[in-house]
């Protein structure tokens, strides 16, 4: 019997912004296979230069980084 991997998926959204150890992940813009993102040492930051990188390379960093979602634009 294999065991279910439990972690629920991440889905990555326009406006979302990451928690991590010491820094967040903001996501900027979603295109097809790549995210636009920044990546701030605080929430607050102005300026932060806009890194491009495919969804499924941030969505790998921020589940072996368990990053946890501060802001969610769906909630609203």
């Amino acid at each position: 019997m294999k065991l279910k991997n439990r972690i629920a998926a991440i889905q990555l959204e326009k406006g979302q912004v990451w928690k991590l150890e010491d820094t967040h992940i903001e996501i900027v813009a979603m295109g097809k296979r790549l995210t636009h993102y920044r990546r701030l040492s605080h929430l607050k930051q102005k300026g932060a230069p806009v890194k491009l990188e495919t969804i499924q390379t941030v969505e790998n960093y921020l589940k072996t980084h368990q990053a946890t979602l501060v802001k969610d634009p769906s909630a609203n």
